[in-house]
């Protein structure tokens, strides 16, 4: 970023002298009689005016084409490029003129505001409370492409037509918005929604994880099949029109991210096949594939989406500032001129804004500039040459200063100014200094000395200096405590007396609270970033009084788990000790059931009910009684294909209309099974009760491939898939690898020791190998061969989780703790959370959430393991 200049100065006064003439001592004497004083004279004009000072701002430059100008800003805007040398982030304030490039992150404080212009393509103003990082800033002839990403807060923008391939983006963490000309607002909200209103033209709207900009940069510009298949997307994309407006939240985002995760990796295999010179015919069928894949994904994104709704009269209300948003006529470097043709002679630009900057005292004074309110305290912005600027000054108590300016070249200033406070009215002076005559002499005396102790309180005392204080906090949404209260979240700034030394205490579930002492006067000028210490157990939510069971279910913005007694909890993401609503079933007692999502709905079976709940509301929507046949044991449950469910039952597997829980095709399971289906490239996978591996055509219910293996009557768990090969186990604890592509059997291996060892929960698959708990022991085979990778590992009281990247395992050990071990069985760390783990660990970005036997979900921030 380059700075025009690196701060605005506040002046303030070192003091008022008021002289008192030594004639005024008397000597001791007795006191007389009191009468009354001459009334102190009116302020003189002189004395009611400010106290002004004008100090040049440096000329505008003109920016580059990579460059936003900063035009207008109120209170307090910081920007940081990430972290410095000394390893902290580091923060400086922004100015007017100042040039913001990409990767710049602008954080606008309470009360305060940022306007930033993109050449002559579109105006941006960031809402006090908003962060914003500036992703894309290229604004080269019909070339623009202009992108920010709004991390929390509002911003609105003010785009004019784009021309040619221009671009102009505003995504969130759940939303893209893409507009072609227009006014708008976004607004994210703490709880990750993201909400767009319109005001005039259209945008384009798309869940997040549908990053289409991402993937186009890895595309050569010629590969036209491969364009044009993305852009299907963005011409599929939903519309939100002048006087609508739609909310996007993190459920949304997650029904998305997988669909469109199969698009992104066709892309990059046919991107590999090309380098790797793979036959046209393969490549074809591949850009095939990639198209049904667009379908599909153009497809979930209608359905999860809800349409847009007319706007509020709030949103209305919020889009109104717009008005106010100031396109100036900014000089742009020549590379960004657009009417320069080739063979041309460049223009040398010329700069017709000025720098006009104002600095008040007290702060809370309201600035007008031809009659609207633009700000408090602190303002500057870019005029226009010829512009005249009616400046009026207002705070309670203070005497209104007005004055007016001319906008001419190099008439760029800062003016700070003090305000003056309002003179006393004369009748408040005098009526404490007349004295009754029939006070006696000894009352008389002491009202001469009340009387003037009061007249010197009436002189001014000298305005203690101050200086501002910054504090910033990593997390960024620790709660700042000063003088018992909580005064901010994250970030704080406050103005303090030099003689003052302040206590802050910074604090955060999940992290060791600090408490920071600040001298005021020896303070830095810069914001105080103070990092918490996380501790391992973020956070303990009682859900319910009875054990937490199955699987976590965790989407963006829920979370989903049942409990042994059959009964359905949805938690917030972000603050899982908030229960939103349960549901009971009669699936009591629940072994190892876990709910499913699929698209806005819920789905849970036991060994009674099946059950289909509003997911965000806790709606039931359908009961269904299960017989014997269609009884969920040990966690069987359904599963995702297409547009409906599969319905496992002893005999058959169902497709079933995902809102009605109807029946709309049956399919026999020769042999039977109580095994949970899998889907693998459209296919149906079920293992029957003799143990024959069985690939089903959903679309003709035609069985076209069975296997014959040694792994009778598999229950609950579902056929796991990695590569070209299927993994499950039997009920006698039999592990089965089968390879899809040649339909054999690559290997069979039991559990060591006593026969008949159930398995009863989906393997775990990966790199490193297959891993499984059977009769609380942990198990790990190598993919290809089969071989046992280390001594089986007891004490195991759920099933475990793999993370490929790291090479790790996690499940629920002995004496009530968490063990992380390698892919060899080794136990590297471990932690003691008091009660037995018995849920499958999920992570939740970076920390682990697990289940226990008390009903609790706790938050494991595994870093802080020691």
């Amino acid at each position: 970023m380059k700075f025009a200049y690196k701060s605005i100065s506040f002046l303030f006064l070192a003091g008022l002298l008021i002289l008192i003439p030594s004639s005024c001592r008397k000597k001791e004497t007795a006191p007389e009689p009191i009468a009354s004083e001459p009334m102190a004279p009116e302020p003189t004009a002189a004395a009611l005016k400010p106290v002004v000072e004008e100090k040049d701002m440096t000329p505008l430059e003109i920016p580059e084409y990579n460059q936003a100008l900063v035009t207008f800003l109120s209170g307090e805007v910081l920007a940081s490029t990430g972290i410095g040398e000394a390893g902290q982030e580091e923060w400086q304030y922004v100015e007017i003129g100042d040039f913001l490039e990409e990767e710049y992150t602008l954080s606008v404080g309470p009360e305060s505001y940022c306007e930033l212009q993109f050449g002559d393509v579109a105006a941006l103003r960031i809402q006090a409370n908003t962060e914003v990082l500036l992703k894309d800033v290229f604004l080269k002839p019909d070339e623009a492409n202009i992108g920010v990403k709004l991390a929390i807060g509002s911003v609105l923008a003010k785009v004019s037509i784009l021309a040619g391939s221009d671009k102009f983006t505003v995504k969130s963490n759940t939303a893209v918005c893409g507009v072609r000309g227009t006014e708008f607002g976004v607004r994210v909200t703490e709880d990750g929604k993201t909400h767009l209103a319109v005001r005039e033209g259209t945008v384009a709207v798309l869940p997040a994880g549908v990053d289409l900009d991402e993937l186009k940069e890895k595309i050569d510009v010629k590969d036209e099949n491969l364009l044009a298949a993305l852009e299907k997307i963005e011409q599929a994309a939903p519309i939100v029109a002048a006087g609508q407006e739609i909310t996007i939240g993190e459920e949304t985002l997650k029904e998305t991210e997988e669909v469109f995760k199969a698009v992104e990796t066709t892309v990059v295999k046919i991107l590999e096949d090309k380098e790797l010179a793979v036959s046209f015919d393969k490549i074809e069928e591949s850009v095939e594939e990639l198209n049904k894949l667009v379908e599909d994904t153009n497809r979930k994104v209608s359905e999860v989406i809800e349409p847009p709704r007319e706007i509020s009269e709030q949103s209305a209300k919020e889009l109104q500032v717009i008005d106010k948003i100031k396109l100036v006529e900014i000089p742009v470097a020549p590379a960004a001129t657009r009417d320069v043709k080739p063979g041309q002679a460049r223009p040398e630009p010329e700069v017709k804004l000025e720098k006009i900057a104002f600095s008040v005292n007290p702060r809370e004074a309201e600035i007008f500039i031809n009659g609207e309110r633009i700000g408090r305290g602190r303002f500057s912005g870019l005029f226009s040459h010829g512009e005249s600027l009616t400046v009026v000054m207002k705070s309670e108590g203070y005497m209104d200063y007005e004055f007016t300016i001319r906008v001419e070249k190099n008439s760029g200033k800062l003016y700070s100014i003090i305000l003056q406070k309002k003179p006393v009215p004369r009748e408040e002076i005098a009526k404490d200094e007349i004295a009754k005559e029939e006070i006696s002499k000894e009352e008389k005396q002491k009202q001469v000395v009340v009387a003037t102790e009061q007249t010197v309180a009436k002189i001014p005392k000298q305005a203690e200096k101050t200086k501002r204080i910054v504090i910033r906090t990593r997390p960024d949404d620790a709660e700042i405590i000063l003088d018992g209260r909580v005064v901010s979240r994250g970030t704080y700034t406050g103005m303090f007396p030099l003689s003052r030394s302040i206590a802050l205490q910074v604090r955060r579930p999940g992290y060791k609270p600090q408490i920071v002492t600040i001298d005021v006067q020896s303070a830095k000028d810069t914001p105080y970033l103070i990092s918490l210490k996380s501790l391992p157990i973020v956070r303990r939510s009682q859900v319910s009084e009875a054990s937490i069971t199955g699987n976590i279910l965790v989407t963006r913005e829920r979370m989903y788990v049942a409990d042994r007694m059959g009964v359905l909890f949805a938690l917030d993401h972000h603050r899982q000790e908030k229960v939103l609503w349960s549901v009971s079933t009669i699936n009591s007692d629940n072994e190892n059931s876990s709910p499913v999502v699929i698209g806005n709905n819920l789905y849970f079976s036991g060994s009674d009910e099946f059950v289909i709940v509003k997911a965000l509301t806790g709606k039931v929507l359908k009961r269904l009684s299960l017989d014997r046949d269609y009884s969920h044991l040990f966690g069987r449950r359904i599963v995702p294909f297409e547009n409906f469910a599969i319905f496992p039952a002893n005999n058959n597997i169902r497709l079933m209309n995902l809102f009605t829980g109807e029946t709309v095709k049956q399919i026999a399971v020769p042999g039977g099974s109580r095994m949970t289906p899998a889907v693998y490239n459209g296919r149906i996978l079920i293992v029957n009760q003799e143990g024959v591996f069985l690939v089903i055509n959903p679309d003709n219910g035609k069985i076209e491939s069975r296997i014959k293996t040694e792994a009778v009557q598999p229950i609950a768990i579902a056929v796991t898939t990695y590569g070209d090969r299927a993994y499950f186990a039997g009920r006698k604890g039999l592990m089965v690898c089968v390879d899809l592509v040649k339909e054999e059997v690559r290997w069979e291996t039991p559990l060591p020791g006593r026969k008949e060892r159930g398995i009863f929960q989906d393997l775990e698959v990966g790199r490193d190998g297959v891993f499984s708990v059977s009769d609380g022991v942990l198990y790990g085979y190598s993919l290809d061969e089969g071989d046992m990778l280390f001594a089986p590992v007891r004490g195991a009281t759920s099933p475990p989780l793999y993370k490929e990247d790291q090479e790790r395992l996690y499940f629920g050990g002995p004496d009530n703790t968490l063990l992380i071990t390698d892919t060899k069985g080794r136990i590297l760390k471990e932690l003691d959370v008091d009660h037995k783990i018995t849920t499958r660990p999920r992570f939740e970005g970076t920390n682990l959430i697990v289940g226990t036997d008390s009903g609790e979900l706790i938050v494991i921030n595994l870093e802080a393991i020691e």
